[in-house]
């Protein structure tokens, strides 16, 4: 009786680790990565935008119709440049690689105005497994260098704050932009790949890049004013990071989608990147995920081993209810879990523990009813023999 008792808790077991590594493979895959992603983009929400702390001087499509067109970039990055720096901006952060020589007239001045531009950051970018950096006379102009890169799967949820090839490695333009900012080096710990500036700690993961979940600010949160307009409007760029940049449409195509829908230039996204770190509203990757999720079965598995059936299936309701909501309520404790996994988990848990129940339950009832049966059937051949009358032994 005791081995067959053994039996059946080693069958049920087996049942439920077998559901719950089918919903964790299952959730290793791009369709559990786009629900995950879709359940991000629903759960999002923009955090209040006060206190600002950047602005975006961009080249807009009536900049370059007003000052020549887009071959004359470097003259209207020049002017950009000192009118910026007679602002009084703190940080300069230019989202244009300047990877070839143009005009030398051209060159010159621009590099004249770089010269004069205090705590300036040049964008470095990676094409073909290669980095394309400034040419050397800009390069030395630059407090430092900064990737452009942008996590983009449709929509841009994460900046990588680490972008390495070639055996080079170069911090994100935002993070470089912030810590310039603060005037705080930039520290890697040993806690998950977080980094340090200053006080702040901005938690990532170990994942390529170090990604960064991006708190995207309401629309128009981030003062943006054209080249033409910067030097009337001083008081927008004093003790301010600027993101100098290209808007227009048709001289740089890097729009990208946010989890809001709207659709905004790259340079706004550099620019959300860096107010999320001068905010320090962070999202946390989740950790202990799988042990989360193993406590939903273990749950549900002792809800149908040891409550009466009525009490199992409430019960295993509740933990499906809060496998739906967890991952909710962590988001709004700004802590991303993912949704697919914890919901897998509890759904193919309980369909795997009430199966087993159903059927093991269905068996001992069988198995019951046949023990009736032969104990009845037994009982009424007692009974008719007992009625029957003696035949009589005849005497010799």
């Amino acid at each position: 009786m005791a081995s067959r008792s053994y039996k059946q808790a080693a069958q049920y077991s087996g049942v439920l680790a077998g559901c719950f590594a089918a919903a964790l493979l299952a959730g290793s895959n791009p369709l559990s990565d786009r629900i995950d992603n879709y359940a991000y983009d629903w759960m999002s929400s923009a955090p209040s935008p006060a206190g600002v702390q950047s602005v975006i001087v961009e080249l807009d499509p009536e900049t370059f119709k007003n000052r020549g067109g887009v071959p004359e970039t470097r003259k209207i990055l020049s002017e950009a440049l000192d009118r910026i720096d007679e602002a009084g901006a703190k940080v300069v952060a230019l989202d244009i690689t300047l990877d070839d020589a143009t005009k030398e007239s051209d060159d010159a001045r621009l590099e004249a105005s770089m010269r004069a531009t205090g705590n300036l950051v040049l964008a470095a970018h990676i094409d073909r497994d290669k980095w394309q950096l400034p040419i050397a006379r800009f390069k030395d102009r630059a407090a430092e260098l900064g990737h452009v890169h942008v996590e983009n799967d449709g929509v841009a949820r994460r900046i990588s704050l680490s972008a390495s090839t070639q055996g080079q490695r170069y911090w994100a333009l935002s993070l470089v932009a912030f810590h310039l900012f603060r005037g705080q080096p930039i520290e890697e710990t040993s806690f998950v790949g977080d980094l340090r500036v200053g006080d702040t700690l901005i938690p990532t993961t170990n994942a390529e890049g170090r990604p960064m979940w991006i708190r995207y600010l309401p629309k128009d949160s981030i003062p943006a004013v054209s080249v033409l307009e910067a030097g009337r409007h001083p008081e927008m760029i004093r003790g301010k990071v600027v993101f100098l940049g290209i808007t227009a449409l048709d001289a740089a195509r890097d729009r990208v989608v946010i989890p809001d829908g709207r659709t905004i230039p790259g340079i706004e996204v550099h620019a959300q990147a860096f107010e999320t770190m001068a905010r320090g509203q962070f999202l946390t990757p989740a950790h202990n995920i799988t042990e989360t999720c193993l406590a939903f079965t273990l749950g549900i598995g002792l809800a149908f081993a040891f409550l009466p059936i009525r009490g199992a299936y409430l019960l295993t309701a509740a933990l499906l209810a809060l496998a739906s909501s967890f991952p909710v309520w962590l988001f709004h404790h700004d802590v991303v879990f993912p949704y697919f996994r914890p919901v897998a988990v509890a759904w193919l848990s309980a369909a795997g523990a009430a199966t087993y129940q159903h059927f093991f339950v269905r068996r001992q009832l069988r198995r019951s009813e046949s023990e009736k049966s032969r104990y009845q059937q037994a009982i009424h051949w007692a009974a008719h023999e007992m009625r029957t009358p003696l035949t009589s032994i005849p005497i010799p």
